[in-house]
């Protein structure tokens, strides 16, 4: 059984970087994290998302 992506609500512990808005998120913001949950190491390539870009997937899907 194949599983999908899957979304990480996460408490920023350093700054990162939106990926789809470029916005910085900083210490302490929330953030979305995708992830893979069948693929090993998925942390090195997971995708950060700002709340405003998690809330626009999230309503347009």
């Amino acid at each position: 059984m194949k599983r999908g992506k899957i979304f990480k609500e996460t408490k920023a512990r350093s700054t990162h970087n939106c990926l789809r808005c470029g916005k910085v998120i900083q210490i302490k913001e929330t953030y979305f994290r995708e992830e893979d949950a069948d693929k090993f190491l998925h942390s090195l390539h997971n995708k950060k998302f700002c709340q405003d870009c998690y809330k626009n997937f999230i309503s347009k899907n």
